[in-house]
């Protein structure tokens, strides 16, 4: 699957060079193997994410995401706000995944079929449906996406996750958590066809776009701005998304993704 090995590409490019980061940036820190050991976890997270191809798979993969990124924005247990911010992502994450055990539990009672690519080949064989549970199931897929990715509302722990080290908070924002969301979308997106979902993904994507923007430019923290900039541009994603161009979202996955990470690691630096 083309969509499968692009997103494993991007995952495996940025964490190279993350963990060749770390071995600069973390020098003189103590628990040096203990992060490597959970940056290179959440990697394999995602991965094993994106190469999923049935419910529990999948649901188990949207839960070690969310796992792992509470364990590296609560790194520095010595700060006073580490705990409260990695603690609000994680209650987010809950969120996440309690919507999308709703949509993947509603299509498994519809066609009792758990192998997601047979799953998409019966959806799309059916056809435009206005199914009431279809639409009910691709909303609750939405929302997951949505707060996975920050669109609006959902972004709320996405500043937050600042509290992370660098070089977890360049994977976080580039490669790993945020596109989580997106690759669900773009893996169900027949679904979203089907039952005219688009137009909804175009609108929270426009509207998240525009606040993004509009709020990173009122920033004074480079971090902070960096994460208002990621919402912004995940924004835009979700747009590209509902426009049905699979080369347009995936090129701009690959150019936020790289310079995303790389605009972290001279934050790092210059830090």
């Amino acid at each position: 699957n083309i969509l499968n090995f692009l997103f494993v590409l991007l995952v495996n490019i940025i964490g190279f060079c993350t963990n060749i980061y770390i071995l600069n940036y973390f020098k003189y820190e103590e628990r040096l193997e203990e992060f490597i050991l959970l940056i290179n976890w959440f990697i394999f997270s995602m991965i094993f994410l994106v190469i999923s191809n049935n419910f529990f798979s999948l649901i188990l993969g949207w839960e070690l995401i969310g796992l792992t990124s509470f364990l590296l924005i609560n790194f520095w247990k010595f700060k006073a706000t580490t705990l409260a911010c990695s603690f609000k992502a994680f209650v987010f994450n809950k969120v996440s995944d309690i919507f999308l055990m709703i949509g993947l539990a509603i299509l498994w009672n519809m066609y009792k079929i758990n192998n997601i690519d047979v799953l998409l080949t019966t959806i799309s064989l059916n056809g435009s449906d206005s199914d009431t549970k279809l639409i009910l199931a691709g909303i609750c897929l939405i929302i997951s996406s949505c707060i996975k990715s920050a669109q609006i509302i959902g972004h709320l722990w996405s500043p937050d996750s600042m509290e992370a080290p660098v070089p977890a908070s360049s994977l976080i924002h580039s490669a790993t958590l945020v596109s989580a969301g997106i690759y669900l979308i773009l893996k169900f997106n027949i679904l979203f066809i089907n039952t005219g979902l688009l137009n909804l993904i175009f609108g929270i994507g426009s509207i998240t776009a525009c606040y993004g923007g509009l709020t990173a430019a009122s920033q004074s923290d480079m971090k902070k701005l960096l994460a208002y900039s990621t919402i912004s541009h995940c924004g835009f994603i979700f747009a590209s998304i509902a426009l049905n161009n699979f080369l347009v979202t995936i090129v701009y996955l690959y150019l936020h993704g790289l310079f995303k990470a790389a605009s972290f690691y001279c934050a790092g630096s210059f830090i």
